[in-house]
């Protein structure tokens, strides 16, 4: 069930009695008495997997009061905070929240004011989420600084999509992201109309491209760079395109369903024991988790011979069907 709030009033009335699964509440103002409500009727909440606060006016604060929130909620999975007033200090409480939260997959915080310093605060807490898999900071003014502590994380980090578009990172900041997709699980990574990046910048994300096991989509457009320079990496994308195939088989076992995960090779990927009613995206993250070598797709073959082809978590969560015997 998706809703839409036009009212702070509204908004809590539906983290508190509706089960709505997306919540959109754009264009609010979010303060004060206000602001204190959502938070802890969102603390509560355990039926929204998405909730939309674009354009609500949150600042600092306000962000801090909704990260506290997300202390107590183990539900949200995508929260997007884009077009507000969040700044280092917002970033700096959100970043606590992802060291502990396990549900949060995907965070909005474009177009707020972060700059280097609160890219620096949220690469803090990537380095201790497991969960986090898509981070988006279009426009919001990181420079080289942000983009090297972010870069700096993404060894530790889980994250398949990061999102920095229209920003002002230089070779510097292009140069530390090319070496963390060595070691980093990103599958897509925007550093679109970042026109500060130069030639040095643009070769060394090719050389990285080149040799890299999972990143599969970078998006370079707007680079003031020759044509040959983006011609070659985009060549280099091409050949690391790939699909992961894995084979899901479940049996009965007593109330649970053993289920097992098997690469094409046959080489068992993990073993789980599961409830009947366990949704897909519940063992995707599993699968995902289990994986060393992330894939840009997962296509998942179930034993009944249900074929799911999935590019992300988020896109396996909208599927209703369980994973049975």
């Amino acid at each position: 069930m998706e809703a839409a709030a036009s009212t702070v009033t509204e908004l809590v009335d539906f983290l508190v009695r509706a089960k709505c699964t997306t919540l959109h509440a754009c264009e609010l103002k979010l303060f004060g008495a206000a602001a204190e409500r959502v938070a802890i009727a969102l603390a509560s909440n355990t039926s929204v997997r998405t909730l939309r606060l674009n354009e609500c006016d949150v600042d600092n604060k306000v962000g801090s009061l909704l990260a506290e929130a997300l202390e107590e909620n183990r539900c949200l999975r995508v929260l997007s905070l884009c077009r507000n007033r969040i700044g280092p200090a917002g970033a700096a409480k959100l970043a606590e929240v992802l060291k502990t939260n396990n549900s949060l997959t995907k965070l909005d915080l474009s177009k707020n004011p972060l700059g280097d310093e609160g890219a620096e605060n949220l690469a803090a807490g990537l380095c201790q989420s497991r969960a986090l898999s898509s981070l988006d900071l279009q426009v919001t003014q990181i420079g080289d600084a942000g983009a090297v502590a972010l870069a700096a994380s993404l060894q530790e980090a889980r994250l398949r999509e990061l999102h920095l578009r229209d920003n002002l990172i230089g070779d510097k900041g292009a140069q530390s992201l090319a070496d963390a997709l060595h070691c980093s699980t990103l599958a897509l990574l925007d550093l679109s109309f970042n026109r500060h990046i130069g030639a040095l910048g643009v070769q060394k994300l090719t050389e990285a491209v080149e040799q890299s096991d999972t990143i599969t989509v970078l998006a370079v457009h707007g680079f003031r760079r020759s044509r040959q320079e983006i011609t070659r990496l985009e060549a280099a994308l091409d050949k690391n395109k790939r699909t992961q195939v894995l084979t899901l088989h479940c049996i009965p076992d007593g109330e649970l369903c053993k289920a097992s995960c098997t690469q094409m090779s046959g080489a068992e990927l993990l073993e789980l024991s599961l409830a009947p009613e366990t949704p897909l995206w519940q063992v995707f993250a599993s699968v995902a988790e289990a994986m060393t070598q992330p894939a840009d797709s997962l296509r998942l073959i179930t034993s009944a011979g249900q074929e799911i082809l999935s590019n992300s978590q988020e896109s396996l969560e909208s599927i209703s069907c369980p994973i049975r015997a």
